[in-house]
């Protein structure tokens, strides 16, 4: 297996990514309003950077943003539907898309195993929605810290404390993520969140 250990913490073999365009018009629509919501949270500052992970469910598996993508600035090409990750071995096995998906594929898969109810994840690197004084202000739950973004260790952390019903948790020092059914349900509420943050 090739594991590009530098930025992507879950093994990547070649063989699991078939490169090809994925914008197509079973696709368009989750494409179109997932580019839509980038550059919101870009253009109200809450995607410091334009960084972060944006992603929707579809039939039979998930869209998530490319490793490296601008969410502020999102192409077609910026896309991957991941439709094979195995948990158990934090490992992608079956993705469709030009480029490699996020570093936190591995968070959305882990989400999406256990709240079926949802259908979207947006993970934001938001200065102001990283730390214990926000988590305490905004009575939100925070993961212990000192965990490696992309990592199995990271996705749990953060999967433990949206499992019991919660839409948002701040993964310490490294961002904030938000479930939702509806995609303009979680970006509404992280720019609540951004406004009320310290």
């Amino acid at each position: 297996m090739d594991e590009k250990r530098s930025i992507v913490k879950y093994s990547v073999p070649e063989s699991a990514i078939t490169r090809k365009a994925i914008f197509s018009v079973v696709n368009k629509p989750a494409i179109r309003a997932l580019k839509k919501a980038g550059k919101d949270l870009a253009e109200r500052g809450i995607a410091a950077g334009s960084r972060g992970s944006l992603s929707a469910r579809v039939d039979g598996g998930f869209i998530v943003t490319a490793t490296g993508a601008k969410l502020g600035d999102l192409s077609d090409d910026d896309f991957v539907v991941v439709s094979g990750f195995d948990l158990e071995r934090h490992a992608l096995l079956k993705a469709e898309g030009l480029k490699e998906p996020s570093s936190e594929a591995q968070l959305h898969a882990r989400l999406y195993s256990i709240l079926p109810a949802m259908n979207v994840v947006v993970h934001v690197h938001d200065p102001q929605l990283m730390g214990e004084k926000a988590a305490e202000k905004l009575k939100l739950p925070i993961t212990a810290g000192g965990h490696e973004h992309g990592t199995k260790d990271a996705a749990d952390a953060a999967c433990a404390l949206l499992a019991d019903g919660g839409t948002a948790a701040i993964m310490k020092d490294h961002g904030i993520v938000a479930v939702a059914h509806k995609l303009e349900d979680a970006v509404e509420k992280l720019t609540v969140l951004h406004r009320r943050a310290p």
